[in-house]
């Protein structure tokens, strides 16, 4: 795509969510908050978001082995997000893993949404530890700890067993044998090339 036409577009996709944005709204209290504003501020949160992206994006590249650019990274991360914005399902993801089958040499995309998954259970780790914080600080309801406590051990868990099994492929393929007995049409489906792809995504 031509470099006007990406511009165009983009135009386009901003003027459409701008408008459905403030579909519905007054317009004129709109009107009298934006004249409120301090606009100085705009420029430190702009700065601090493409900062917090810019090292999102780093981590996911880490988690890919850097097979990718930095710059790649960060663009696919952004589209990411916006997707994420607007569409259920976090769908943002899966196209952050299809994005990257698309460059040269491309990354499979079980690979990509493995590392996906393990970039969602650090997350998840960050903010149990956020919730231990404010429970040791500040009194916290005990539905919150309890739920703080079930996602860090299911975090915790899942980080520990995907990279247990990719430190030690052979075992997790011993393991999909058994279960190949029993549902062999798996293995016609490529089932073991599957597993080898989500491996390398979580692999260090």
């Amino acid at each position: 795509m031509k470099r006007w036409q990406s511009l165009i577009l983009g135009v386009v996709i901003s003027v459409a969510t701008l408008a459905y944005a403030l579909n519905g709204n007054d317009l004129s209290k709109i009107g009298d908050e934006l004249a409120r504003g301090n606009y100085l501020w705009i420029i430190p949160c702009s700065a601090l978001i493409g900062l917090g992206l810019w090292f999102r994006g780093l981590r996911w590249r880490f988690l890919l082995n850097e097979r990718i650019t930095a710059l790649h990274s960060f663009h696919i991360t952004n589209i990411s997000y916006f997707l994420n914005a607007w569409l259920p399902l976090r769908l943002g993801e899966v196209a952050r893993a299809y994005l990257v089958t698309r460059l040269k040499p491309p990354i499979a995309m079980f690979t990509a949404l493995s590392s996906v998954v393990v970039e969602r259970l650090i997350d998840l780790l960050a903010v149990v530890i956020l919730v231990v914080l404010a429970v040791l600080l500040t009194e916290v309801p005990s539905e919150v700890q309890a739920s703080a406590q079930l996602i860090g051990v299911v975090s915790v868990l899942g980080i520990f067993v995907l990279a247990f099994f990719a430190a030690r492929r052979q075992l997790a393929h011993a393991i999909l044998s058994v279960f190949l007995k029993f549902l062999p049409f798996l293995e016609r489906l490529g089932m073991r090339s599957l597993v080898d792809k989500v491996l390398d995504g979580i692999a260090p």
